[in-house]
Protein backbone atom coordinates (compact mmCIF):
# COMPACT_ATOMS: atom_id res chain seq x y z
CA UNK A 1 0.00 0.00 0.00
CA UNK A 2 1.30 3.47 -0.90
CA UNK A 3 -0.15 6.29 0.36
CA UNK A 4 1.94 9.21 -0.33
CA UNK A 5 1.01 12.46 0.80
CA UNK A 6 4.16 14.18 0.59
CA UNK A 7 3.97 16.34 -2.92
CA UNK A 8 7.85 16.25 -3.27
CA UNK A 9 8.26 12.26 -3.42
CA UNK A 10 6.99 10.90 -6.59
CA UNK A 11 7.24 7.59 -8.11
CA UNK A 12 7.12 6.55 -11.77
CA UNK A 13 7.59 3.18 -13.86
CA UNK A 14 9.44 4.43 -16.47
CA UNK A 15 11.62 7.16 -14.22
CA UNK A 16 13.95 4.82 -12.03
CA UNK A 17 12.36 1.99 -12.36
CA UNK A 18 9.65 3.07 -10.49
CA UNK A 19 11.87 4.04 -7.32
CA UNK A 20 10.16 6.49 -5.16
CA UNK A 21 12.05 9.88 -5.70
CA UNK A 22 11.96 13.62 -5.16
CA UNK A 23 9.66 15.06 -7.90
CA UNK A 24 11.27 16.69 -10.78
CA UNK A 25 14.80 14.82 -10.47
CA UNK A 26 16.31 11.55 -11.01
CA UNK A 27 16.90 11.32 -7.21
CA UNK A 28 15.85 8.22 -5.54
CA UNK A 29 14.63 8.40 -1.79
CA UNK A 30 17.25 5.86 -0.75
CA UNK A 31 20.45 8.02 -2.08
CA UNK A 32 19.63 10.50 0.31
CA UNK A 33 18.66 8.06 3.21
CA UNK A 34 21.44 6.54 2.48
CA UNK A 35 23.49 10.14 3.33
CA UNK A 36 21.74 10.86 6.30
CA UNK A 37 21.97 7.32 7.84
CA UNK A 38 25.67 7.95 7.29
CA UNK A 39 25.82 11.19 9.42
CA UNK A 40 26.26 13.98 6.50
CA UNK A 41 24.72 17.14 7.21
CA UNK A 42 21.69 18.43 4.84
CA UNK A 43 24.14 21.09 4.15
CA UNK A 44 27.01 19.25 3.03
CA UNK A 45 23.94 16.89 1.02
CA UNK A 46 22.94 20.12 -0.89
CA UNK A 47 26.74 21.32 -0.97
CA UNK A 48 28.41 18.17 -1.84
CA UNK A 49 26.03 15.40 -3.46
CA UNK A 50 22.86 16.87 -4.81
CA UNK A 51 22.71 21.02 -4.97
CA UNK A 52 19.88 20.86 -6.58
CA UNK A 53 18.29 19.55 -3.54
CA UNK A 54 16.89 21.57 -0.40
CA UNK A 55 16.68 21.11 3.48
CA UNK A 56 12.38 20.27 2.79
CA UNK A 57 13.22 17.80 -0.18
CA UNK A 58 15.94 15.72 2.28
CA UNK A 59 13.36 15.93 4.86
CA UNK A 60 10.50 14.90 2.85
CA UNK A 61 12.74 11.85 2.17
CA UNK A 62 12.83 11.32 5.92
CA UNK A 63 9.24 11.59 6.40
CA UNK A 64 8.67 9.43 3.39
CA UNK A 65 10.19 6.52 5.23
CA UNK A 66 8.63 7.00 8.55
CA UNK A 67 5.40 6.89 6.27
CA UNK A 68 6.25 3.81 5.14
CA UNK A 69 6.77 2.02 8.56
CA UNK A 70 3.82 3.80 10.00
CA UNK A 71 1.69 1.90 7.08
CA UNK A 72 3.53 -1.40 7.56
CA UNK A 73 2.58 -1.24 11.39
CA UNK A 74 -1.00 -0.54 10.44
CA UNK A 75 -1.63 -3.38 8.48
CA UNK A 76 0.32 -5.38 10.33
CA UNK A 77 -2.23 -4.49 13.46
CA UNK A 78 -5.17 -4.61 10.43
CA UNK A 79 -4.18 -8.29 9.63
CA UNK A 80 -3.85 -9.24 13.53
CA UNK A 81 -7.00 -7.40 14.49
CA UNK A 82 -8.81 -9.75 11.38
CA UNK A 83 -6.97 -13.01 12.56
CA UNK A 84 -8.28 -12.52 16.22
CA UNK A 85 -11.48 -11.45 14.97
CA UNK A 86 -11.97 -14.84 12.46
CA UNK A 87 -10.58 -16.92 15.57
CA UNK A 88 -13.08 -15.73 17.64
CA UNK A 89 -15.90 -16.22 15.03
CA UNK A 90 -14.85 -19.74 14.62
CA UNK A 91 -15.44 -20.42 18.05
CA UNK A 92 -18.15 -18.96 18.33
CA UNK A 93 -17.04 -15.49 20.21
CA UNK A 94 -18.22 -13.18 18.00
CA UNK A 95 -21.08 -13.01 15.55
CA UNK A 96 -20.09 -12.18 11.98
CA UNK A 97 -21.73 -9.13 11.93
CA UNK A 98 -19.76 -7.47 15.02
CA UNK A 99 -16.11 -8.97 13.39
CA UNK A 100 -17.11 -7.24 9.60
CA UNK A 101 -17.39 -4.02 11.92
CA UNK A 102 -13.98 -4.42 13.48
CA UNK A 103 -12.50 -5.11 10.56
CA UNK A 104 -14.10 -2.41 8.52
CA UNK A 105 -13.26 -0.22 11.45
CA UNK A 106 -9.49 -1.37 11.09
CA UNK A 107 -9.58 -0.23 8.02
CA UNK A 108 -10.76 3.11 8.38
CA UNK A 109 -8.22 3.64 11.40
CA UNK A 110 -5.49 2.81 8.22
CA UNK A 111 -6.70 5.03 5.35
CA UNK A 112 -7.39 8.34 7.70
Amino acid sequence: MERNKNHRIASDPQILHGKPRIRGTRIAVSMVLELVEAGIPFSEIRTKYYPQLTDEDIKACISYARQLIEDAENERIWAEEALRRQDELETGLATERSAEEVIRNARLRIYE
